[in-house]
């Protein structure tokens, strides 16, 4: 019991000391670069059909995409880190609802199954799972031949969620 008093008192040492420690000369400074318009869809039902709600985001380095999950227009985002503007948007999700625990969508991630083919992946606030052909623009793909029990659990892992049911757009 002595070792844990001790621990905690050079842990807390060790914080103290980096609170009072002056700033790095080397710090990294941040700026805004500019800002990205994201246009309303028919789903949104925002007030003045305002960006007001989303839930996580998702870059790809090998795409150098950003995929956001956006409840206000029920879709997800997917923004170019190259040109920094909005390319697509996957939509047919549950949208901003009464509580998050049934809105969507609800998580993101996008796979490269081949070296050729994107796919994203995003929870929906139904407990569903959908997946959309990114590679080009987005659109409901066929079901992939690697979906199957083991990805479920992962993404109900992933999306906090338990899914009931997957529902592979297809």
């Amino acid at each position: 019991m002595q070792f844990a008093g001790l621990g905690l008192a050079l842990g807390m040492a060790g914080i103290i000391s980096l609170a009072t420690s002056p700033a790095s000369a080397d710090q990294l400074t941040y700026s805004l670069l500019t800002t990205i318009p994201i246009p309303p869809s028919p789903a949104n039902v925002q007030p003045n059909p305002a960006f007001t709600s989303f839930d996580i985001s998702f870059f790809d380095p090998i795409t150098n995409a950003d995929y956001v999950a956006d409840r206000s227009n029920a879709a997800v985002d997917i923004f170019s880190g190259s040109s920094l503007s909005l390319i697509g948007r996957a939509s047919g999700f549950t949208g901003q609802q009464a509580t998050t625990s049934v809105s969507g969508p609800d998580g993101v991630l996008v796979a490269h199954p081949t070296a050729a083919t994107s796919t994203l992946f995003a929870g929906d606030g139904n407990s569903t799972l959908k997946s959309f052909n990114v590679s080009a623009t987005p659109r409901k793909t066929r079901c992939p031949p690697y979906f199957h029990r083991s990805t479920l659990v992962a993404a109900s892992a992933f999306t906090r969620w338990p899914i009931r049911q997957a529902q592979i757009l297809c």
